[in-house]
């Protein structure tokens, strides 16, 4: 491992003379310990391009790219680029880097981390009530900041969270309906509820909608396919067979190719070259079909599009394997020392 100590400004440029704005900052090169030297000319010299354009696209949010995620947040800077996208972070590594730059932190994205309950508790006068309604932590902390902020929380979005029934059993007068409808735990919740308190003859097509995504009433979809709302029903994750009745008639393909749940009917359409309007980049966001991007990586012109998604893994490798090199190392060390590098070659 190489330590190199520099002098930074805020802005990260050249010291100005007689600026006092500047402090000592460490940067540990770790990228010897991984990638063989010989192979380090071959990666500056083909993939420096691509970085630069990925660098852009690469997505904080997510817990699998933590290692490279650290490195963008060294101190550098009085406001970090992506600082709101980290906050969305529930990694315990990406919670310690917020720490540090809580006075331009995302509070919005912040309340609603699940990873964040320790951050909302110290800085209880900071926390959104709307957002914080969404938050799906099961830490039972985070009741007691429901319970503190119980006159400005959003009930729609918090009938909506399935990780809210012990509270909303609770304040059960509280519940909202439209939001009961969309929460995945409606029956249980239907219990806490006057038994009037929905009635199918008064449902409304918003309401119709809602029910359309909610994984738990396919049983009332299923006998009320005429109320259906086709581009809801797309995101349901529990309504394959729904949507394999209708698929003449999905124009949502984007949410179609990202649901998990319909991951055999994908499979199926595509080896049988009935993919409709399905893009691959769509398809990159779900979270189940990484063994039908790795079949059809040929078919993905863009690297990039996959890149930057939960099956950030697979396009990572692929990049190495273009290059003709063999690895069976963590895809999200690769990825941190592929920027060690280039940075340290003074290409980004």
């Amino acid at each position: 491992m190489i330590t190199v100590k520099k002098r930074v400004t805020f802005s990260d440029e050249k010291e100005t003379k007689g600026s006092a704005l500047y402090f000592p900052i460490t940067y540990k090169y770790t990228y010897g310990s991984i990638l063989p030297e010989h192979i380090r000319d071959r990666i500056i010299k083909h993939t420096s391009k691509l970085f630069e354009e990925f660098k852009p696209t690469l997505s904080f949010k997510y817990p699998a790219y933590i290692e490279v995620t650290k490195l963008f947040f060294d101190g550098a800077s009085l406001f970090p680029p992506k600082l709101s996208e980290l906050c969305l972070n529930p990694h315990a590594d990406a919670m310690k880097i917020v720490r540090n730059y809580l006075y331009c932190a995302n509070w919005a994205n912040l309340s609603k981390n699940p990873g964040a309950i320790d951050l909302l508790r110290d800085n209880m006068n900071m926390i959104d009530p709307n957002t914080v309604s969404e938050n799906t932590s099961k830490d039972s902390r985070l009741f007691d900041i429901w319970e503190s902020l119980l006159g400005r929380l959003n009930w729609q979005k918090l009938s909506a969270n399935p990780s809210a029934v012990p509270f909303l059993k609770k304040y059960c007068h509280f519940i909202d309906k439209k939001g009961l409808l969309a929460n995945p735990m409606i029956r249980e919740l239907l219990s806490f509820v006057p038994k009037d308190f929905i009635s199918l003859n008064e449902m409304t097509e918003e309401d119709w909608s809602i029910i359309s995504v909610n994984p738990s009433l396919v049983r009332l979809l299923l006998k009320n396919r005429d109320k259906i709302n086709i581009d809801n029903l797309c995101k349901n994750t529990n309504a394959v067979s729904l949507v394999s009745d209708v698929i003449n008639s999905v124009t949502n393909w984007g949410s179609f190719a990202e649901n998990p749940g319909f991951i055999d009917l994908i499979e199926d359409m595509i080896r049988h070259g009935a993919n409709y309007d399905m893009k691959w980049y769509d398809l990159c966001n779900n979270p189940l079909a990484y063994d039908l991007l790795a079949e059809n990586l040929y078919k993905i012109e863009n690297l990039l599009w996959g890149m930057s998604t939960p099956n950030g893994d697979l396009f990572i490798k692929r990049v190495y394997e273009l290059l003709g090199i063999a690895t069976d190392i963590e895809p999200s060390l690769l990825l941190r020392d592929w920027y060690l590098l280039l940075r340290d070659s003074k290409i980004c």
